[in-house]
């Protein structure tokens, strides 16, 4: 169902995939339903094991080393979120020089929510 045949309550003009008009309901799928667990349950262990992973790499440096981690990663996000005001992806793939690969990363662990953060009221550049 096309955005334009939806009811204006409906959450698809907020975000599509939390409609709750009706029209995305159709008959249960248990093998569909129990495929999505699994790989939801896939998905959380693997968000798990990379933030212990990184918790582990944390408290592996010295607080030198910690503290010129927090340094940079602060520099970057002020240049890319505060002095230029960049999308989250342009602070990904432009300022940091990651890859698609930091997308979920940066949501898992928090940045995204201090990007939309920071200018709640304004859109990024």
């Amino acid at each position: 169902m096309s955005k334009e045949k939806h009811n204006a309550f409906c959450n698809w003009h907020k975000d599509w995939h939390s409609c709750d008009c009706g029209a995305f309901d159709y008959p249960p799928n248990e093998k569909l339903e129990k495929a999505l667990a699994e790989m939801r349950e896939f998905q959380e262990q693997a968000e798990t094991a990379y933030e212990n992973d990184a918790d582990k790499f944390w408290n592996s440096l010295s607080k030198e080393d910690q503290l010129k981690c927090f340094y940079s990663v602060c520099k970057r996000i002020h240049e890319g979120d505060i002095a230029k005001r960049g999308t989250y992806r342009y602070v990904l793939y432009d300022v940091f020089g990651f890859g698609p690969e930091a997308y979920t990363v940066g949501m898992n662990c928090g940045y995204m929510a201090i990007h939309n953060g920071l200018f709640p009221d304004e859109e990024s550049k």
